[in-house]
């Protein structure tokens, strides 16, 4: 307890801080950093002192504290004031090789940290500029625009001590180290600067410097006041037409990955041709041959060798969705393509995904496994951190879509086994015709990452020992497992008309129900 560190009368733990720390770029070492706060400006403040590797230039102290920060405001929900990076081999530690936490304080006030780069946070906002006078008449939105922008970049850059050319408006204010209180202190400033009232939650509602000034610069303030105060979802009004209970779904956009067949057209094409994309088990996935004997419910072994495997599921462009290496190692697979099928079914539908944000748009996505769950804890606490939580939880597969588009409509994970897919499109439907989205993401997905499931399913003998699936067979003897990740953008068929849409099928109806005390389980 006696290095708490204490901010705002919130409790940090150093150590929790720390192993944030280590988890938030490649460059810093592992177990070579200290938390520690200072006096500054009347607060105490959160400094973090880090090794750095000897691959580190100096030009990367952006990225590197950048990053720092904005796992700490995330994770902790407080702002680091100050990123020291040090030399290699330099921090002070005991002979047993704990961190010296005081020892590393000391040094920072005495000026003694082998430094090999800095960022330090001011300590009190320069003051505002003062509010333009109200004789000259209003810009038009793209100054409005470039005005709030500006006037953005320059509050951040004071911050941070930088210059306004090292801030991104495209990163999340996150990304600078800005915690709920920072943000909160923000939105006064922009209240003074605009006259207005605005929400505490503005900066949460458009976390990039981008977003926000479009958000503000595109409106009179009176009307950025007014809509930010109101709920995003654009609920449809149940008598404004007859389209009810009863209007079909239509299908206006498409995107798949499917085992040899990377999108629509080729899925069509490996359709067409009757290609068998079934295999044994990539050895990247798990050793087959070890967990294979032919007899069915052999304990510890499986019956079957075969599957439906895509290829390169470790690839993702995390920086184009906005996510950091460090959370993107942590994400689950299955996370990632539907953030990558669903934005190729929009591209599908001729709709460009960046118009979507604040809309009444819903995500329904099936999914029942999470085979990277196992891999990324197996049993070692030390391996879990905040990121392994919403990395793995099934949950945020459709809530993380909903996140990074910027979707207001309802956002659900949907687990009924097999049927996850189809239950997940039936649910978009309902809400489609209540009125609570006005356009739907349905899809599912499924990866195979361990062996697990594959041996469970063996000894109820669900599993085909050929590989093939022989519906209404006589020789019927289960099925063969597969991957896949595909989506849909559904609309109601009205409004695909009324938006000329290109209508690929129509959803007349669907139905859910249990076979309640059947044969089985």
């Amino acid at each position: 307890m006696k290095d708490l560190i204490i901010i705002r009368g919130s409790n940090h733990f150093p150590q929790d801080l720390e192993l944030t720390v280590e988890h938030s770029h490649p460059l810093l070492r592992t177990n070579c950093c200290a938390a520690f706060s200072v006096e500054e400006g009347g607060e105490e403040r959160l400094v973090i002192a880090a090794e750095v590797e000897r691959e580190f230039r100096d030009e990367q102290l952006a990225e590197v504290a950048g990053a720092v920060r904005q796992a700490v405001a995330e994770t902790h929900d407080v702002e680091v004031w100050c990123v020291s990076l040090l030399r290699r081999g330099s921090i002070l530690k005991t002979s047993s090789g704990k961190i010296q936490r005081a020892g590393c304080r000391r040094a920072f006030l005495e000026d003694d940290l082998e430094v090999v780069a800095e960022q330090r946070s001011r300590t009190t906002a320069p003051p505002a500029p003062a509010p333009p006078a109200p004789t000259p008449p209003a810009p038009t939105p793209p100054d409005r625009r470039r005005e709030v922008e500006g006037w953005l970049l320059d509050r951040l850059a004071a911050r941070l001590g930088v210059s306004r050319a090292e801030i991104d408006p495209g990163q999340p204010f996150a990304r600078y180290g800005l915690d709920s209180a920072a943000a909160v202190s923000l939105v006064g400033e922009l209240e003074e600067r605009l006259g207005v009232e605005l929400p505490e939650t503005l900066l949460y509602q458009h976390p990039t410097i981008d977003r926000l000034a479009t958000y503000l610069g595109t409106r009179r303030p009176d009307q950025a006041a007014a809509a930010a105060g109101r709920a995003a979802s654009r609920h449809r009004d149940p008598a404004a037409g007859e389209t009810g209970a009863q209007e079909p779904l239509a299908v206006v956009g498409v995107g798949c990955r499917f085992p040899g067949a990377d999108g629509p057209e080729a899925f069509w094409t490996l359709l067409r041709d009757g290609v068998d994309a079934v295999t044994e088990v990539p050895p990247e996935r798990w050793d087959a041959a070890a967990f294979y004997a032919p007899e069915a419910a052999t304990p510890g072994k499986s019956n079957t060798r075969w599957g439906g495997f895509l290829d390169a599921v470790d690839r993702f462009d995390a920086e184009f969705f906005d996510i950091s290496p460090r959370e993107a190692a942590r994400m689950d697979p299955q996370q990632r393509f539907i953030l990558e099928v669903a934005w190729h079914a929009l591209e599908h539908a001729g709709i460009v995904p960046a118009e979507l944000a604040g809309s009444a748009t819903g995500v329904f996505v099936g999914i029942s496994t999470n085979d990277y769950r196992q891999l990324q804890m197996g049993g070692d606490p030390e391996r879990i951190d905040a990121y392994a939580g919403t990395g793995n939880a099934l949950s945020i597969a459709a809530n993380r879509l909903s996140y990074a588009l910027d979707l207001r409509g309802p956002s659900l994970a949907v687990d009924t086994a097999c049927s996850s897919s189809l239950v997940a499109v039936h649910a978009a439907g309902r809400s489609l015709r209540a009125g609570e989205c006005d356009l739907a993401l349905a899809g599912g997905v499924n990866l195979m990452l361990s062996p697990e499931w594959t041996l469970t399913f063996s000894q109820a003998r669900m599993m085909a020992a050929d590989g093939r699936c022989k519906t209404f067979d006589a020789a019927a003897d289960g099925y063969v497992r597969g991957e896949g990740c595909g989506v849909v953008v559904l609309k109601r068929l009205s409004d695909a008309r009324r938006d000329g849409d290109r209508v690929l099928a129509l959803v007349l109806g669907s139905a859910v129900n249990q076979d309640g005390r059947s044969n089985g389980l």
